[in-house]
């Protein structure tokens, strides 16, 4: 299946048709924005309230899995890049699970249902988040000849801009809940670790490959749909 992903994603760059119908990358890009729209749309209005309670958490993991295949398809250093994911995935799980039963990192808080199956009260679909959010981050900036350093620090603020805009739309949702005012710490642990993701990234040779149209309207669509919930 993700074979399969694959190539139908790189067909899009083998032949661009001069029309909208033949175009396969016109209708991946519509699609992820339909889904996005859709959503915030459905939300405000109360429709399919049990479809979307019960699918937010799938679609967290399809979007991360779909970052991770266009950065794949492109990679050169590909067995570093699944490296990389899986160990910043079970990094995401892990002090996720500290800040759930220890309430250090990011403070005191729990996750509700909206985001499905989880192991020991922290959803997967959580795990892969972060992964996602660093992904997207990254991909606005590569193919850039920056300094590390300088690569490293807007992929960390980005991340972190993301996670603020992301955190009253994430409450609203009920996809977790603080029991206080959101704490700084939790802003900076997601600069912090997306940042250190970003240069372990760099170190081993990674985001060297131009950015992904694909993974923009991932990022951008999701941007759309935290202000729609929050706004309308």
């Amino acid at each position: 299946m993700v074979f399969g992903m694959v190539n139908l994603i790189r067909k899009q760059d083998v032949e661009r048709p001069k029309n909208l119908i033949g175009n396969r990358s016109f209708w991946l890009h519509s699609i992820i924005w339909i889904v996005y729209l859709a959503g915030a749309i459905w939300l405000k209005l109360g429709w399919f309230t049990f479809f979307m309670e019960h699918t937010a958490g799938y679609l967290v993991i399809s979007a991360s899995i779909i970052a991770f295949i266009l950065f794949y398809k492109n990679e050169n250093n590909r067995k570093k890049l699944l490296v990389w994911y899986i160990l910043f995935l079970l990094l995401g799980y892990g002090v996720e699970w500290l800040g759930v039963h220890r309430g250090i990192i990011f403070g005191n808080y729990s996750y509700g249902s909206a985001l499905g199956i989880g192991i020991d009260g922290v959803p997967l679909a959580i795990a892969f988040a972060w992964p996602m959010v660093s992904l997207m981050s990254i991909n606005l900036f590569s193919g850039f000849k920056l300094p590390v350093i300088v690569f490293v620090f807007l992929v960390a603020f980005v991340s972190t801009m993301f996670d603020f805009l992301m955190e009253p739309a994430a409450v609203f949702l009920n996809y977790w809940t603080w029991e206080e005012n959101i704490p700084v710490s939790n802003y900076l642990a997601w600069f912090i670790l997306s940042g250190g993701m970003a240069f372990v990234g760099k170190t081993i040779g990674l985001f060297k490959v131009k950015s992904e149209g694909l993974v923009h309207s991932l990022f951008f669509a999701q941007i759309v749909f935290f202000i729609l919930v929050l706004v309308y």
